[in-house]
């Protein structure tokens, strides 16, 4: 008969410590939430753009990851599986060079490399979005650099 009474004791103190942690975790107040802004800033400043090849350069695939570390990428095994070597590229950095390449596509004679460091300046990934849609249909160099100036979206 002891023992019985020692197991029911141990069931209802462990029960009793289950509701006593599940009372605390539904009544502890939330924490405080960042604006979706200020989170999708955070994330896409760790975000890289891949890029593996083989061991002849041929490109293999492209892909996505995030710095975990200042030196560690993390990414799906499906992007680098098989690569010999890759690049890893800052989001902000491949939107800039899509933009310098479309610009460079649609006009001739321009020298738009300097258009380079006004472009890096930008740190807002959305407005950088915003000039790699106009780079895309713009017809002339002062219509994009009247966009880049006016800062309009």
């Amino acid at each position: 008969m002891k023992h019985k009474n020692r197991f029911l004791y141990q069931r209802d103190l462990s029960a009793a410590a289950v509701l006593l942690l599940f009372y605390t975790i539904n009544t502890t107040p939330a924490q405080t939430t960042l604006p979706a802004e200020d989170i999708a800033e955070k994330a896409l400043a760790a975000t890289v753009y891949l890029e593996m090849q083989d061991k002849n350069g041929k490109t293999l695939g492209i892909g996505s990851g995030f710095f975990v570390q200042p030196n560690l990428i993390v990414t799906n095994y499906h992007v680098i599986e098989g690569a010999a070597k890759g690049t890893a590229k800052l989001v902000g950095k491949y939107i800039i060079e899509n933009i310098l390449m479309f610009l460079d596509d649609r006009l001739e004679n321009v020298n738009i490399e300097v258009l380079k460091p006004a472009l890096e300046a930008i740190d807002d990934l959305q407005r950088l979005r915003s000039l790699l849609r106009k780079a895309a249909k713009t017809e002339s160099l002062e219509a994009f650099i009247i966009h880049l100036a006016n800062g309009s979206q």
